[in-house]
């Protein structure tokens, strides 16, 4: 996926408060230090409309990937990061910490109000 840093298309978002922000995935950069994915955001309410009781938002990256002909997922990364102010129109998500370990199959994103502690 990072060999190309436009290619997003193997990157679905399940966002549980799509009725707040809508989200699209915009690319992946590939960094000397990272994999970064651009998701251009609209805000449509403020989050708290969507229930949550911050701003703060958990994101959790999964893959889906074939091994030995049987389908697997497991959990890449599981993070929180604060919604942006209403003005942002690019909101980018730290996909790997190191560039080497790149995605090989199809990642879902999961975009919520955080999780409790």
């Amino acid at each position: 996926m990072a060999d190309n840093p436009k290619n997003s298309s193997n990157i679905s978002i399940e966002n549980s408060i799509e009725d707040c922000i809508a989200l699209k995935p915009a690319n992946v950069e590939k960094t000397a230090f990272s994999l970064i994915l651009h998701i251009s955001i609209k805000f449509k309410q403020s989050v708290a409309e969507c229930g949550c009781k911050s701003r703060v938002l958990s994101y959790d990256f999964t893959e889906k990937v074939k091994i030995d002909d049987s389908d697997a997922e497991y959990e890449r990364l599981y993070a929180q990061k604060i919604a942006p102010d209403s003005g942002v129109g690019d909101y980018p998500f730290v996909i790997s910490a190191d560039p080497a370990i790149d995605y090989q199959g199809v990642v879902a994103v999961k975009i919520g109000c955080q999780g409790p502690d």
